[in-house]
């Protein structure tokens, strides 16, 4: 797994379980890859805490993205 998704879930994981910094399942959550061509964000609907490394993310294109702004 790419270790900045990695990092993301396991940041993500850890404020989610913490209902102190959080209302209801969460928020959203994301990271620019090192070399600034993708982005990881925390799917809509996916709780903090539930992100793992088959879901609760996705990963976008950052050029694409950039495009149609």
């Amino acid at each position: 797994m790419d270790k900045t998704l990695s990092q993301l879930i396991r940041i993500s994981k850890a404020v989610g379980k913490d209902t102190s910094l959080i209302q209801g399942g969460g928020g959203n959550t994301s990271v620019k890859t090192k070399d600034g061509k993708h982005m990881y964000i925390k799917a809509s609907g996916t709780a903090l805490k539930d992100m793992n490394e088959q879901n609760g993310w996705r990963r976008l294109q950052l050029g694409s993205v950039l495009s149609i702004i």
